[in-house]
């Protein structure tokens, strides 16, 4: 309270009186209740196809709102992954079926023939040229060149749960192993070498709110399990694991955790842009400056989060143990000046937030994001500039 009576008039005023109440940044798509969804996939059409535990592949052309089971033998499988060529193809990776293929937007589904072989699939990959990776379950990576017509086998890796495949646009393939650590290929996966298996992190890096992990489960993390992967527009690299997220930004040659408290696990990952980065877990958490700080969005989220994806029209899909839920509004262009808390839209919630960070040291700011007259410092000035922008329209000084 004390600190609230120091601040400006106006300031207080908002505080006490702003009736603005932050909604729901998601809402639950009808169709898939009782569906784990482990899987999503977005194509350039806008459809999206869901991937479930046990009940098959679900399909939308609406944008999520209505669900559709496509007739098939896609209808009790597991579908682990799911991925899209540059030719419009979709893959569904499985359990103990391999690979399946749909050339006409998921409406019906083959089976691929991977050398006589129907592993589990848990992870897919596709590349610029539309090679596509299949990382399996101790049954090692699989290479297709011609959109999954025939597979070759590579024996490295089979000793490995591969937990997720990414490739950049160098064309460096990586691997997150589970507990062996993460992998990268420079040949299309014909040699790898791991780049990342360390059996102990910084101690911050394993600071949870109400403990830090004991000695002994430290020794054991020599087997630290890598849950997901994910690599920005500028071929940085991360990784998610059961403490949080590493990073890489000299293609997989060094590591670090990223440079924030974010210690969740980070079962999946999603890039979007140079700096805004997504994971989910026990919730979805968003961070806007690659990494630095994160905001929670986990309100109106039921279970935990499996799977993430982006439509072209930038909302965001989340895959639960209660089916599918949607952002309800399609995301902002990333960064942009004035959506101080990551959510889209400017109004008076970004003010508040900035008034907590000047003021009250209670919320986080982006020095490159926040400062809007270009002082090179987040000030009062700031919170004047952007009330004239939500009340006035008034454009921003630089």
């Amino acid at each position: 309270m004390a600190k609230l009576l120091n601040l400006p008039l106006p300031l207080t005023v908002i505080l006490f009186f702003s009736q603005v109440k932050a909604s729901d940044f998601w809402q639950r798509m009808n169709g898939l209740d009782t569906a784990i969804v482990l899987s999503l996939v977005v194509n350039s059409n806008g459809h999206i196809l869901a991937g479930t535990y046990q009940q098959g592949l679900f399909r939308s052309t609406d944008n999520g709102e209505t669900w559709s089971q496509p007739s098939s033998n896609l209808t009790t499988v597991i579908v682990n992954a799911l991925a899209v060529s540059p030719n419009g193809n979709i893959f569904a990776g499985t359990t103990g079926k391999g690979v399946f293929r749909s050339i006409d937007n998921g409406r019906n589904w083959i089976q691929s023939n991977m050398s006589g072989k129907f592993p589990t699939v848990v992870c897919l990959a596709i590349d610029s040229n539309g090679g596509i990776f299949a990382g399996t379950h101790y049954q090692g990576l699989y290479r297709s060149t011609d959109y999954g017509n025939t597979w070759t086998f590579y024996s490295y890796l089979k000793d490995y749960h591969l937990r997720a495949l990414s490739i950049n646009s160098k064309g460096y393939i990586f691997a997150a192993a589970d507990y062996a650590g993460i992998f990268r290929s420079s040949d299309n996966g014909e040699n790898w070498t791991r780049v990342y298996y360390d059996p102990e992190f910084p101690k911050p890096f394993f600071e949870t709110k109400d403990s830090m992990e004991t000695a002994a489960n430290l020794r054991i993390a020599k087997q630290l399990p890598f849950l997901s992967l994910a690599i920005n527009s500028k071929n940085q690299v991360f990784a998610g694991t059961r403490f949080g997220v590493i990073r890489s930004l000299d293609d997989g040659f060094s590591w670090s955790p990223v440079e924030s408290t974010f210690t969740e696990l980070a079962w999946s990952l999603l890039t979007r842009s140079k700096h805004d980065i997504f994971a989910g877990g026990f919730g979805v958490a968003r961070s806007r400056n690659n990494g630095k700080s994160w905001k929670l969005l986990s309100t109106g989220i039921a279970g935990f989060v499996w799977s993430l994806a982006i439509s072209p029209n930038q909302h965001i899909f989340v895959g639960t143990d209660y089916g599918v839920y949607r952002s309800r509004e399609p995301l902002s262009p990333s960064n942009i000046k004035g959506d101080v808390d990551g959510d889209g839209i400017t109004n008076l919630i970004d003010v508040l937030k900035l008034v907590g960070c000047i003021f009250l040291n209670t919320e986080s700011c982006n020095p490159t994001y926040d400062d809007f007259d270009c002082d090179h410092q987040i000030s009062p000035t700031d919170i004047v500039i952007l009330l004239r922008k939500i009340f006035l329209g008034a454009p921003f000084p630089c």
